[in-house]
């Protein structure tokens, strides 16, 4: 017998659409500012997908461990800075990560892109005019 493991969204999305348009944002600053891009991480805090079959989610406590291993990896190569591109809302965690890297005795200075305003800034170059949550996944 064979089984046939089937995997669907509850929209017309793909599962890794939140990992695509964060690869490509990363892609962009990569190519722009010259730097070296680092495979996705491709698992996040998505417990409030649980229902729709498919979706995979990793606890906020095991995020911030592999964030936090990147960075003090990079640190101990003398990387002197990264940007985390985040591409779900629900990785709200990340925010703490970044914040707690960021001590002043830090080798790796970190960001977090894009943030609440950077979101808010994009929707009102591109004209459009619903709220954030309201078209909040692939607007």
């Amino acid at each position: 017998m064979v089984h046939r493991l089937r995997i669907w969204t509850s929209s017309y999305l793909p599962l890794g659409t939140d990992t695509l348009i964060a690869s490509a944002i990363a892609s962009s600053i990569s190519q722009h500012h010259n730097v070296f891009q680092l495979p996705p991480v491709a698992f996040g805090c998505s417990r409030e997908h649980a229902a729709y079959p498919g979706t995979i989610s990793i606890s906020a406590t095991t995020l911030a461990a592999i964030v936090a291993d990147i960075i003090e990896s990079l640190a101990r190569q003398y990387i002197a800075g990264l940007i985390v591109v985040n591409g779900h809302g629900g990785n709200a965690v990340l925010t703490n990560v970044v914040q707690q890297a960021n001590h002043p005795q830090a080798l790796t200075k970190v960001g977090l892109y894009p943030s609440r305003e950077d979101w808010a800034e994009a929707r009102t170059a591109a004209g459009i005019h619903s709220s954030n949550h309201d078209d909040m996944h692939a607007g």
